[in-house]
């Protein structure tokens, strides 16, 4: 598995996964595939797979699943978000007075997607099955945990991230300060 791109073939997986890239604007498209890129890089390289390996080894009972798998997802965006680079045009202009990293909005939809590859993998070697219950628990999960990190990374406060979450385009042009780690 290491070295290639893991492919889902559970059917519950892949609706999960069809459901939130067909929830990604057109507009960010570009930016959703980058995260996409970055974030299955880091699960499946040969570098960093014996991570996960020995991220998931201790998960025995289903019941572990959606917490571990929530938990390792929200810590691989961080990694992702913070090491993303400021947005900028070809010449290396910033582009406007927000030269944010990754768009808050492509964020979410890339963390289920991974979730459910993670989910593949834990199906996959080490045999435990993945109901859909399971699945709506680690988007939930995943979701939250995801809000949580963006939110803190902007400092913003609970009103002002759901205004900016609300935006046109469901937040499409709202993006987070660099350098503001998560």
């Amino acid at each position: 598995m290491p070295g290639m791109i893991n492919t889902i073939d559970d059917p519950l997986l892949q609706q999960a996964k069809k459901k939130a890239e067909d929830s990604v604007l057109p507009p960010l498209q570009q930016d959703f595939k980058n995260t996409m890129a970055a974030g299955l890089s880091l699960m499946f390289s040969r570098q960093t797979f014996a991570l996960m390996e020995d991220y998931f080894k201790p998960l025995t009972t289903v019941e572990q699943v959606p917490l571990v798998v929530a938990h390792g997802v929200v810590k691989l965006m961080s990694i992702l978000y913070n090491e993303s680079q400021p947005r900028s045009d070809a010449d290396g202009t910033a582009i406007g007075p927000n030269t944010a990293k990754m768009p808050i909005q492509t964020m979410g939809p890339a963390a289920i997607v991974l979730a459910m590859h993670a989910l593949d993998y834990v199906e996959e070697e080490l045999q435990l099955p993945i109901t859909k219950q399971i699945i709506d628990e680690v988007t939930k999960l995943t979701v939250q945990g995801v809000f949580t990190l963006l939110q803190q990374a902007s400092k913003l406060s609970d009103e002002e991230f759901g205004k900016i979450m609300r935006t046109k385009h469901g937040g499409a042009n709202a993006q987070l300060q660099p350098n503001q780690g998560a």
